[in-house]
């Protein structure tokens, strides 16, 4: 038998105490220890967008069926991007939650009184100048919750939506050349004289032209040789 001193025996009893707390507190604590949260579309983005169009997107936050709860005090973020087709992030929302559970409002939403279970976004004009064949632009949604997340890859979703810019159409409907003696309108070429040039721009495009912004219309005289056309 081993006799130990009475300071040993001190000792080893504050240890067991001590760790007889540490066990109790995990037993007891409400931290979540199946999380599975996501985040969804509820309905799909249009398939294209007008410039400088507003369009909503409606997404959600939500527990899995039988994940755990978010404590209080443990926060949610949610977000949403725009991006542009060289992936350069034009306009974004946050939204976040203290706690979470299966009662918590998971609608991401900036105006509830005005546009409820959706976050508005506008394409600006200058977007127009990155429009090609083939170009998209893309929402993204994600959400970060705690580090004890179970499950990650319901925790993203993006789509993807095409833009519709003015569609400007030029038709020549005559050109002119002026006759300096007489002062009359020829289709005869006559060198040192003023030529005019008639026609008309159409937008065929479903998209109005940027207001208050002008688009020049140049006509070029220049010598032809077959099918080349040289300087002007």
């Amino acid at each position: 038998m081993i006799r130990l001193p009475k300071e040993c025996l001190f000792i080893l009893t504050i240890l067991l105490v001590s760790f007889s707390n540490v066990k109790l507190y995990s037993q007891d604590s409400e931290y979540p220890n199946n999380l599975d949260l996501g985040i969804r579309f509820e309905t799909d983005i249009p398939s294209t967008v007008k410039i400088n169009g507003v369009f909503g997107v409606s997404a959600q936050v939500y527990l899995e069926a039988n994940s755990s709860t978010i404590p209080a005090g443990e926060w949610v973020e949610a977000k949403i991007e725009l991006t542009d087709p060289d992936g350069i992030i034009l306009d974004s929302y946050v939204q976040v939650w203290n706690g979470f559970d299966s009662a918590t409002d998971g609608w991401l939403e900036e105006d509830p009184a005005r546009s409820p279970n959706m976050v508005l976004f506008q394409l600006p004009w200058s977007q127009a100048s990155k429009w090609g064949a083939g170009k998209q632009w893309k929402i993204s949604i994600h959400v970060d919750a705690p580090s004890v997340e179970t499950n990650m890859t319901n925790n993203f979703a993006s789509q993807t939506f095409n833009v519709v810019v003015p569609d400007l159409e030029l038709e020549v409907s005559g050109v002119a050349a002026t006759n300096p003696i007489n002062g009359e309108d020829t289709t005869n070429y006559i060198p040192n004289t003023n030529y005019t040039v008639t026609g008309t721009v159409r937008n065929v495009g479903e998209v109005m032209t940027q207001a208050g912004v002008y688009i020049p219309v140049v006509a070029q005289l220049r010598k032809r040789s077959g099918d080349y056309f040289g300087d002007i």
